[in-house]
C-alpha cells in the first residue's frame, strides 16, 4: 500500500523444505540366518506313534507316507531382517539439522548410523543429521547385513536474519552501556519472497516512554538507519523511540542492499472493536469514508456511516491493533489496488491508546494535526455524547464564574463532565437531594431522564462544578461552613483528589471483617500520594510498609504509588498487619510475611506504671516488617526468623488505630533498643526486666547470659544517645555510631537516663555518643564488675569527653 504509513510488515509463509520420502520400504535391504532357505522345506517320515511338535506353526499341509504312518512337514525358515528410513533424501542449509527415523523389522537391535562424508554432513546415534558444508553425503542405517540409505544435499546460504541481527532495548544515552539488556531480544525467522532475502519478527516490552530499541548486527553496528519508516524513528543514532510503554512487535526485513524496519504496539484491549474518533477537520460531503484496520486477525475495511460534523463512530468485526481513516475519490467505494482510489487519509491510530472516556483525535495527513474542530471555551461531554467534544454542546458564558447550557436531553444515569479539550472538570462533591450523584471519577450521574439546564462554575465556590437542573427546579444549596457534605466513615484522600474527603471515595466496610474497609477500581498515576481520613478531618497514614507491595512511604507516612494503574484499596483499622492502607493492583495482594505466635508476659509493675496504655511489639526481616499491638499480657505475632525486634509503648491517648505514626515514630512514648533475632526453633528469650517473650506460647526459659546493664545520664542534653560496643581483637556490634538508646527514666536532677545491655562474651568496650554528630565519650572498659554502673560526662573535649560514674539503684537515681 503506497500512501499508507503502516507499522505492520507483511508476514510471509515459510519456505517449504524440499523433502522426498522413501517408498514404503522397497529400498530396504534385508537378510536372513540361511541365505539358501528362502523357499526350502524339510520333511521327515515318522513312526506311527510319533506326533508332530510343530502342527500349530506349520503353514504347509500334512502329507501321508506310503506306509500310512502319520508324518508332518516342518518349516524352519528364519525371519527376514530389514531396515527402512522415512526419508530417501534431505536438503539442508549449512548449519541446519534434520532427523531421520529408521524402522527395523525382524530384529530388536538399534541401527548403526554412518555418513560417507562427515565434511558434508554428520549423523549421531539417534539419526540426527547435521549439515556441515556444501556437498552431498550418504547417510546409512545398518542392522546386521540389512541397511537403508538417505542422500543429504547441503547448500551454503546467507545466515538467517534472526541469528545475525539482534534487537537491544532500554533507555538510550550517550553510552551504549545504558541499553544494558544483555544480548537483546532474538527474533523469530520468517520466510520472504524473491525480493526479500530474509525477515524476522521480534517482540519487546518497554516499561516507560523514555525507552527505545535498535538493531545491532554481529559486529555491533546499528542497521536500518536510512530506511526505518515509522513516526518514532530518531535518525541521529539509530534509536527507535515509540514514546510510550507497552509490548511491541518489531519487524526487520533484509533486501539485497537495504533494510526495512516496522513496529506495531500490541493492543492490550483484546476485544476492542468500537471507536469514537474526532477528526481535526470534517470529511468531504458525499464521499465514501472507510476505516482500514489491522491486527492479529488480519486486515479489515469498514465503511463509516455515523458521521456528525468531524465526529465519526467506527465498528470493526475483528479485534485490531490500529487503524486509519481514508476518504475516497468521488464515486469510488473501495481502496483499490495500491490505494489508487484514496483522496486523502489520516495518520495511523493505535487501538492500544484508545480512551473510551476521553478525547480520541485523528488528523488528516498534512493538515496540522491537533487543531480542535471547535472554538475555545467550555463544552459539555459525557456518556450522552459518548464523551465527544461537540460544537453543539458549548456552554454560554454568564459571568467569569458561571457558564450555562440549556435544553440538554439526558437519559437516566447519563454521566457528565465539562472539558476545554485539554482539561476535564468533574465535581468535588454533591448536594443532598439535588437530582444527581457522583461516581468515583467525579462524573456527575443524572438520576432521572429529562431536559436539563446545566450550570458550570469554574471557581466551584458553591461546592460544585456542574449543577444539572431538571424542569427549572434549582437544588437547595448546601450550608456554608467547614462541614464536609459526606457521612461519617473513612475516605480515601490524597494528591489525586486534592486531599479532600469526597463522597465518591468513601470506603465500604467489609461484610466479614469489621476492621477492614475497601474501595475498588481507583485509578492512580505514578508517585501519587494517599492517606485515609475521617469526616471529622482525622488523618491516618501508614506506620510501615511491606516489600514488593506496589507502594512506598514518604517521610510523612503517606502511601506513594509506585506504578500507575487501577487499584483496589484496603484500609485496616486494627493495623495488626502493620499497614493501614494496602494497594492491590489487578487483584495481586502484597507479600504477607510468615509469622509465628509469641507469648508476651508483662511485669505487673510495668502494667501498673503504664495502665491503659497501648504496648507494641515490632519485628522486621527479609519479608518486611510487622507490628502487633496489645494492652496486657497475651499472644502476639512476630515475623518468623526476624532479623530483629523491639518492644515499646505508644503515647498516652494513642492506640493501634494510630499505629506507630510513620517516619520518626511520632506516636511512640518509649521503646527498647533493637534486639537480636528470635530463631523460630528457640524456646524463648528474655529482655528488659519487665518483658518476657516465648515462642508459640511455650514457657520461657531464662537464657544463660553474661550480660550486664549499664546506664548513661544525658547531662549534656544530646538530642539522641547512641551506644557503640566492641571487643579488643574482635568485632563491633554494628557500624558507627552503634545502636540508638531509648530513654529509661528521668533522674532527680531532671536528666534523661538511658539503659543499655552489654553481652560480655562479645564486647568489653563501650562509647556513648550523640549519633555521629561530633560528640562522644572516651573509650570505656566494661566487665562483670561494671554491672549497674552509670556514666555521665565529666568534661574534656567533644571528640572524647571524660566520664564519671555512679551506681544505678532502682527508684532512686
Amino acid at each position: 500500500m503506497k500512501d499508507m504509513k503502516k507499522l505492520i510488515l507483511s508476514v510471509f509463509a515459510l519456505s517449504a523444505m524440499m523433502l522426498s520420502a522413501c517408498s514404503g520400504g522397497s529400498k530396504g535391504k534385508s537378510s536372513s540366518s540361511d541365505p539358501s532357505s528362502e523357499s526350502s522345506q524339510s520333511s521327515e517320515p515318522s513312526s506311527e506313534s510319533s506326533q508332530s511338535s510343530s502342527e500349530s506353526s506349520q503353514e504347509s499341509s500334512s502329507q501321508s507316507s506310503e506306509s500310512s504312518s502319520e508324518s508332518s512337514e516342518s518349516s524352519s525358515s528364519a525371519e527376514e531382517v530389514s531396515v527402512v528410513l522415512d526419508e530417501g533424501s534431505l536438503f539442508l542449509d549449512a548449519g541446519e539439522s534434520g532427523e531421520l527415523i529408521a524402522t527395523v523389522y525382524g530384529s530388536e537391535e538399534d541401527p548403526v548410523w554412518t555418513s560417507d562424508d562427515e565434511d558434508v554432513a554428520t549423523v549421531d546415534q539417534y539419526g540426527i543429521v547435521t549439515a556441515v558444508a556444501e556437498g552431498v553425503a550418504v547417510i546409512t542405517a545398518t542392522v546386521g547385513d540389512a541397511y537403508d540409505t538417505c542422500t543429504v544435499t547441503v547448500t551454503e546460504t546467507t545466515p538467517a536474519i534472526a541469528s545475525v541481527y539482534r534487537l537491544v532495548y532500554g533507555t538510550p544515552g550517550s553510552d551504549d552501556a545504558t541499553w544494558g539488556y544483555g544480548s537483546g531480544v532474538q527474533g523469530t525467522k520468517m520466510a520472504g519472497d524473491e525480493s526479500i532475502l530474509d525477515q524476522a519478527k521480534y517482540v519487546v516490552e518497554l516499561t516507560s516512554e523514555a525507552q527505545g530499541f535498535k538493531f545491532v548486527d554481529g559486529e555491533g553496528n546499528y542497521v536500518g538507519a536510512s530506511v526505518a519508516e515509522n513516526p518514532y524513528y530518531d535518525p541521529e543514532d539509530g534509536d527507535i523511540m515509540p514514546g510510550k510503554a507497552g509490548t511491541f512487535e518489531v519487524y526487520l526485513k533484509r533486501y539485497a542492499d537495504s533494510f526495512s524496519i516496522g513496529i506495531v504496539r500490541v493492543n492490550p484491549n483484546a476485544e476492542l472493536k468500537e471507536f469514537a474518533i474526532r477528526l481535526n477537520a470534517e470529511p468531504t460531503a458525499d464521499r465514501t469514508l472507510l476505516a482500514h484496520g489491522w491486527g492479529k486477525q488480519g486486515e479489515e475495511d469498514v465503511e463509516i456511516t455515523e458521521i456528525v460534523g468531524a465526529n465519526v463512530n467506527i465498528e470493526f468485526t475483528k479485534q485490531i491493533n490500529g487503524f486509519l481513516i481514508a476518504e475516497l475519490k468521488e464515486g469510488e467505494t473501495t481502496l483499490g489496488k495500491d490505494w489508487v482510489n484514496v483522496e486523502r487519509q489520516t495518520e495511523n491510530f493505535e487501538a492500544a491508546d484508545y480512551d473510551p472516556n476521553g478525547i480520541n483525535q485523528l488528523s488528516w495527513k498534512g493538515t496540522g494535526g491537533g487543531d480542535l474542530p471547535v472554538n475555545e471555551g467550555y463544552f459539555l461531554v459525557g456518556s450522552f455524547t459518548e464523551w465527544q467534544f461537540l460544537n453543539s454542546n458549548k456552554l454560554t458564558k454568564v459571568s467569569d464564574s458561571k457558564y450555562t447550557i440549556e435544553g440538554v436531553q439526558l437519559a437516566a444515569n447519563d454521566k457528565l463532565k465539562v472539558s476545554t479539550g485539554d482539561a476535564w472538570f468533574g465535581n468535588r462533591d454533591t448536594w443532598t437531594d439535588c437530582g444527581f450523584t457522583l461516581d468515583k471519577e467525579g462524573n456527575v450521574v443524572v438520576s432521572a431522564a429529562g431536559e436539563y439546564t446545566i450550570d458550570f462554575y469554574p471557581t466551584a465556590d458553591n461546592g460544585n462544578y456542574i449543577v444539572p437542573t431538571l424542569d427549572g427546579e434549582t437544588p437547595e444549596e448546601p450550608p456554608v461552613g467547614p462541614e464536609d457534605p459526606v457521612a461519617d466513615g473513612y475516605y480515601l484522600a490524597g494528591s489525586f483528589s486534592d486531599w479532600e474527603a469526597k463522597a465518591a471515595y468513601k470506603l465500604t466496610v467489609d461484610a466479614v471483617d469489621a476492621n477492614k474497609y475497601s474501595i475498588s477500581e481507583v485509578t492512580f498515576a505514578a508517585e501519587e500520594k494517599l492517606k485515609v481520613r475521617t469526616e471529622a478531618n482525622e488523618w491516618i497514614s501508614n506506620a510501615e510498609t511491606w516489600k514488593n507491595c506496589g507502594f512506598t512511604l514518604d517521610e510523612e507516612g503517606n502511601v506513594v504509588v509506585t506504578e500507575a494503574g487501577t487499584y483496589d484499596v484496603d484500609f485496616y483499622v486494627v493495623g495488626d498487619n502493620n499497614n493501614h492502607i494496602v494497594l492491590n493492583k489487578h487483584g495481586v495482594a502484597p507479600v504477607d510475611p510468615e509469622t509465628v505466635i509469641i507469648a508476651v508476659t508483662l511485669d505487673d509493675s510495668l502494667l501498673e506504671e503504664f495502665e491503659g496504655r497501648t504496648f507494641f511489639l515490632h519485628s522486621w526481616g527479609d519479608e518486611g516488617v510487622w507490628t502487633a499491638f496489645f494492652q496486657d499480657s497475651g499472644n502476639a505475632k512476630i515475623i518468623k526468623d526476624a532479623d530483629g525486634f523491639l518492644f515499646g509503648i505508644l503515647d498516652e491517648g494513642k492506640d493501634k488505630d494510630d499505629g506507630l505514626g510513620g517516619s520518626g515514630w511520632p506516636n511512640v512514648d518509649a521503646r527498647t533498643a533493637d534486639q537480636t533475632t528470635i530463631p523460630a526453633t528457640s524456646l524463648g528469650v528474655e529482655f528488659d526486666s519487665g518483658i518476657v517473650l516465648s515462642i508459640d506460647g511455650a514457657q520461657p526459659v531464662a537464657p544463660v547470659t553474661d550480660e550486664i546493664d549499664l546506664y548513661f545520664s544525658n547531662n549534656y542534653k544530646w538530642s539522641h544517645v547512641y551506644a557503640y560496643v566492641w571487643k579488643d581483637g574482635g568485632t563491633a556490634q554494628k557500624a558507627w555510631p552503634g545502636t540508638e538508646l531509648v530513654k529509661s527514666h528521668v533522674n532527680p536532677e531532671g536528666e534523661d537516663v538511658y539503659k543499655v545491655t552489654v553481652d560480655l562474651e562479645a564486647y568489653d568496650h563501650i562509647i556513648f555518643n550523640d549519633g555521629g554528630n561530633g560528640s562522644q565519650t572516651v573509650d570505656i572498659d566494661v566487665s562483670k564488675k561494671s554491672t549497674n554502673d552509670g556514666f555521665y560526662i565529666s568534661g574534656g573535649e567533644a571528640s572524647g569527653y571524660t566520664v564519671g560514674t555512679w551506681v544505678y539503684v532502682p527508684g532512686e537515681n
